[in-house]
């Protein structure tokens, strides 16, 4: 899918054969970009999340949750609201 700029991203859902999952992984000219673990409230992070971006290398890592004012990294994971989250992408 090519976006209003012209660019190939496309959105994907992302599990292996081991039932490891997160819930968002955007991909440009069919690379991973960033990956997206959405959880209610919690702050620890993802197993999972770290698994992927270790296993495929995604430069760009996210645990959004519904906690406001919440934006801080660990391990190279950015951990943000979603409101804050979600108000970059426009």
């Amino acid at each position: 899918m090519y976006e209003a700029e012209g660019f190939k991203t496309e959105l994907r859902y992302l599990r292996n054969v081991d039932q490891k999952e997160v819930d968002f992984l955007v991909t440009y000219n069919n690379l991973p970009w960033f990956a997206v673990e959405v959880k209610l409230s919690d702050t620890t992070l993802s197993k999972n999340l770290i698994y992927f971006k270790n296993k495929l290398n995604i430069p760009y890592n996210f645990q959004v949750v519904m906690t406001e004012n919440i934006d801080y990294i660990k391990d190279e994971i950015r951990i943000i609201s979603a409101s804050k989250f979600l108000s970059g992408l426009f």
